[in-house]
């Protein structure tokens, strides 16, 4: 036991490596011989780094299309509840609100948007505007008093709405849920169509 304990670390990472090494010989024999072990072992080893926010029909998400997707995540939580997700823990919690979960649901439909090539005209962008803020909130006022202090800019703002806008446009198109809608719909929505949401995003 005493030596156990004194190489529990190197232990751990024999054990480990033989539970993959036997998944993938598994996998192999289920597939008719079709994986090569040593490739997908290597797949399998160096995946976290050189996809580390995972991949989207074969194509690796980027850091940047990562924080882009979680800021839109966010200004649309806002513009749902009037609170930032990370000051609504209570409601985020009740929902089973999960902000990556999100990130990668918004990741897949943009995905869906340039797939299908849908197109946003500037008129389309700035009527969302005007319908979001309404007469009485100019566009500075917003940035400056709402957005600026969350850590978010004009440029995250009209990224959301030409984004939004496009997924509100493949919900037209290809079914696919995204659009805002006042927060005593969404909330009770929210957990009746979360699964199947995530189930039609996917496909």
């Amino acid at each position: 036991f005493g030596t156990i304990r004194k190489h529990q670390n190197w232990l751990w990472l024999v054990i480990i490596a033989a539970i993959v090494v036997s998944f993938v010989v598994w996998l192999s024999s289920s597939t008719g011989g079709s994986i090569n072990v040593v490739e997908e072992l290597s797949r399998l080893l160096s995946g976290s780094k050189s996809a580390p926010y995972g991949q989207i029909d074969g194509r690796p998400v980027t850091s940047i299309e990562y924080a882009q997707a979680y800021r839109e995540t966010r200004l649309l939580y806002f513009l749902n509840f009037q609170k930032w997700p990370e000051s609504d823990v209570e409601r985020a919690r009740q929902m089973n609100f999960d902000m990556e979960t999100e990130t990668y649901m918004r990741l897949i439909r943009l995905a869906k948007v340039k797939a299908e090539k849908i197109r946003i005209s500037d008129e389309a962008v700035g009527e969302l505007a005007r319908r979001l803020l309404g007469p009485k909130t100019p566009l500075d006022g917003f940035v400056r008093e709402v957005l600026a202090p969350a850590g978010l800019t004009e440029l995250d703002f009209e990224r959301f709405l030409r984004n939004d806008a496009a997924i509100q446009q493949l919900g037209a198109v290809a079914g696919l849920p995204g659009k805002l809608v006042p927060p005593r719909e969404i909330e009770s929505a929210y957990r009746e169509n979360r699964e199947e949401v995530a189930l039609d995003a996917v496909f």
